[in-house]
Formats: structure tokens, sequence, C-alpha cells
């Protein structure tokens, strides 16, 4: 299985040290360019500039995406290029930001994101949840007590 990929996944399981999660979900991992230079830009975290500056094989920089310019303006390039590629190629998509996500369903794709990735590695490899979303909200991922609750009850009864 192949996902396109935005930012927010990538940049949440590198911070975490669980990147190697998605190499585990998906066969390879497609980045736009826009992803890329969001992911290398000063303002990253070290570790993901490292990261990118060198990626792993199951990586792959997408480049010259024609972009779909009936995109809302008001998403970010990464989002945009991520969509329009998954668009074109029907390829899964994950990303976080909840705007591009309504986007995502609307346009019919069935975008995945950082707490459906953390939520499978949960039931599949028995992370400790609780703790991982605890680190995910210290590193400025918004998340309400309430979704907490919700995401550790979904990763303990999962579905067959």
């Amino acid at each position: 299985m192949i996902v396109v990929a935005d930012t927010g996944p990538i940049n949440y399981l590198l911070q975490l040290n669980l990147i190697d999660l998605l190499p585990s979900t998906y066969k390879r991992v497609v980045i736009p360019a826009a992803v890329r230079n969001e992911l290398s830009d000063p303002s990253a975290p070290l570790a993901v500039r490292h990261w990118i500056e060198n990626p792993p094989d199951w990586v792959e920089v997408a480049y010259g995406i024609p972009l779909d310019h009936t995109l809302p303006g008001h998403l970010g390039a990464g989002e945009r290029e991520a969509l329009t590629y998954a668009l074109s190629t029907g390829i899964d998509i994950a990303l976080d930001d909840q705007q591009a996500r309504i986007v995502a369903r609307r346009r019919g794709l069935k975008p995945t994101g950082t707490l459906r990735i953390l939520t499978q590695a949960a039931i599949d490899y028995n992370i400790d949840l609780r703790e991982t979303l605890t680190q995910l909200a210290r590193l400025g991922f918004y998340i309400t007590p309430a979704l907490i609750e919700e995401v550790l009850t979904l990763a303990n009864s999962p579905t067959p």
C-alpha cells in the first residue's frame, strides 16, 4: 500500500521516535516537494530537518505536481500538493489539518492521520498509547481530553 503524506504526520512521528510505523503500514510513502520544503524549513525541529536531508528508501519525494487549482487557497502548500497527488493517483492520504481533512472527504478521499496511525500501532505493536498521546500534546498537537479518551477506547476495542 502507498500513501501520500503531508507534513504533520511525518513531523509528529519523527518527534515521537515512531517514524518506523509508516513503513510498517505502507510499502512506500510519497511526500510532495512542498512537504519536503516544510520539513527542511529552519523553523522545523532539528531531528526533522536531519531526517529529511537523507530520507529512508521507503520515502519518495514527488516533484512537479501540477496543482489542482480548485482546492481552497487557505490550505498550506504541502496540504494542497498532497491532496492534488492523492486525487490524481487515487492513493491514500495522511494529513492532520482539520480543514484539509474536510476537503479530502468532500473529494472522496478517506484521510488518515497521526492519531489513526498511533491507534493502529497500539493495537498492532502494543505501544503505550496514553503516554504517546501525552507526548504528542506536549509537541503542540491539539488534542482534547475527550478525544484522548475516545482514541484510547477505540484502541482497546478494535473491530474485527
